[in-house]
């Protein structure tokens, strides 16, 4: 699954998140959230809605919030990176909160926490 990705543009790194997260909404049974979306996924790619390369840049950020502007990037992709920094700032001070804008489709959310 991750190849397909690849060749739809991802970086290696990259498909192999976007994979992860749908194959383990599959797993746990939220399939309308797994495997299925992938032609979804591609069509978005097509299109221009879902970008490959994006941009990602942070907008705003406090020892506690993160905020990010996704530049289209499959959400997967941008919601682990932003998962991430806050899980992080939440260990330093006690919270952490991310916002994303131009963000894409994320899959299942419970992934993330």
């Amino acid at each position: 699954m991750a190849n397909i990705f690849v060749k739809a543009g991802l970086a290696p790194d990259e498909a192999n998140i976007e994979a992860e997260v749908l194959v383990w909404a599959n797993l746990r049974g939220i399939d309308s959230h797994g495997v299925l979306r992938i032609p979804s996924y591609l069509d978005s790619i097509d299109t221009g809605l879902m970008n490959t390369r994006p941009d990602i840049k942070t907008i705003k950020e406090t020892p506690a919030v993160l905020f990010v502007d996704a530049d289209r990037a499959m959400g997967p992709v941008v919601t682990t990176e932003v998962m991430n920094r806050v899980t992080e700032k939440a260990k330093s001070v006690g919270i952490g909160w991310g916002l994303l804008r131009e963000n894409t489709h994320q899959g299942a959310m419970g992934y993330y926490s």
